[in-house]
């Protein structure tokens, strides 16, 4: 920026003349920094806590149930209720684990529990689903256990004893 002269009158003392003065103009002030960075900053802040909320409380809670809805059956534990002549009745639950089938029987009051094993070989990079059909399959007047695999019929059946069962293969 060039320099600007300008002239000022300095008073003159008894008998002298006055002489011009060059000076130069001061430099503008500074312009205060203005606070519109507070305000990004604010705006920035409440915009991620609400595309955090819409995440935690909209988006997650939607995608688990998608995601649910994708893999459901695959840890299958299948729960009955049957009345088989142990005590008052018995609670069954059937899953495939580790190439077993297992049945667990529940009855009585305690709770006794008694788990039933059988090795099967079937396919272990997909889940099975294991269900049990009640019928007297020995003419005996009690209710045996067939295991339905994965809605075919299977040679698998439990024999009802009375007060347990025992595997018919």
């Amino acid at each position: 920026m060039p320099q600007r002269a300008s002239v000022s009158a300095v008073p003159a003392r008894a008998g002298r003349h006055l002489q011009p003065v060059h000076t130069e103009d001061l430099p503008p002030p500074k312009k205060k920094k203005s606070g519109i960075w507070k305000l990004y900053t604010a705006l920035g802040m409440i915009f991620m806590l609400c595309l955090y909320l819409l995440g935690t409380l909209v988006v997650f809670p939607w995608w688990t149930g998608i995601t649910n809805r994708w893999d459901y059956g695959k840890a299958l534990i299948v729960a009955t209720n049957q009345n088989v002549g142990h005590n008052d009745g018995s609670l069954f639950l059937s899953y495939y684990a580790n190439k077993h089938a297992v049945v667990i029987e529940m009855t009585g009051k305690p709770i006794k529990g008694t788990v039933y094993s059988l090795p099967l070989d079937l396919d272990p990079a997909r889940s099975h689903l294991i269900t049990l059909s009640f019928i007297d399959i020995n003419f005996d007047g009690k209710p045996d256990i067939v295991l339905v695999i994965d809605n075919l019929p299977s040679l698998y059946a439990l024999v009802n004893t009375g007060s347990s069962y025992k595997w018919k293969t």
